[in-house]
């Protein structure tokens, strides 16, 4: 399962858009990760399997970088 060139760009500023909320202290008022992937106009469920790719991502301390053969992408279209 491939990520689109677009979908890559968008997971990778969803990542960065998560990390950010995360580490704020206090009032968060960037973009968030959901009103990232939203420009996107996934499906309910491809928008779950982009939005725990971006979580993953982010807890498991990884690369916003995002390749084919990720295995938390498997399954996800």
């Amino acid at each position: 399962m491939d990520l689109t060139p677009k979908e890559k760009r968008v997971v990778r500023r969803a990542v960065q858009a998560y990390r950010d909320k995360k580490e704020s202290k206090g009032r968060y008022t960037g973009a968030t990760p959901d009103q990232i992937l939203e420009e996107l106009d996934p499906s309910p469920a491809r928008w779950t399997h982009l939005a725990a790719l971006v979580i993953a991502t982010v807890e498991e301390g990884q690369d916003a970088e995002v390749l084919a053969t990720d295995p938390r992408l498997l399954g996800s279209r």
